[in-house]
């Protein structure tokens, strides 16, 4: 596997990330992840699912049941439980997406879910996966019109 897939071992990589979270681990605020798929990530989107987080939740997320686009997508973990997972155990496939890891154990991680009044938005991508995403992307940034999605978010 080479190190450009394997998202985790970069993160847990980062030495300031690593060291700071070691030896204050359980004074580490959460953090958000956002994948750099999404140029056009809506800054009030995040705003507004980061303010669900708390002790109560390991991960607050917008991706375990999608109801946002593809490109809106925000995951803010609590740290304790990131720099708790065993990176040795895991696939190739987890080990790029470093957050699988939650969604495929519910019972072991606290998960919140945060989903929008109109789920229909989930049929829309503004990832960028491909030179066509790319040239959409710049088609909604010339024409002035990128969409947001934080006055989208359902109560709960």
């Amino acid at each position: 596997m080479g190190e450009q897939l394997d998202v985790l071992g970069n993160a847990v990589g980062i030495k300031a990330f690593d060291c700071f979270c070691n030896s204050h681990v359980e004074r580490t605020p959460p953090f958000v992840r956002i994948g750099g798929d999404s140029p056009l990530i809506d800054p009030q989107l995040i705003a507004r699912i980061a303010e669900r987080r708390g002790p109560q939740y390991d991960l607050v997320t917008n991706v375990q049941t999608r109801s946002f686009p593809p490109g809106q997508s925000v995951e803010v973990i609590r740290a304790q439980c990131f720099a708790g997972i065993d990176a040795g155990s895991l696939s190739a496939w987890e080990r790029e997406h470093v957050t699988l890891v939650f969604y495929q154990n519910p019972a072991r991680y606290r998960i919140h879910n945060v989903v929008s009044r109109d789920p229909q938005l989930a049929r829309r991508s503004l990832a960028v996966d491909s030179v066509e995403d790319l040239r959409a992307v710049e088609a909604l940034i010339v024409s002035q019109s990128v969409p947001a999605f934080a006055a989208s978010i359902g109560s709960a």
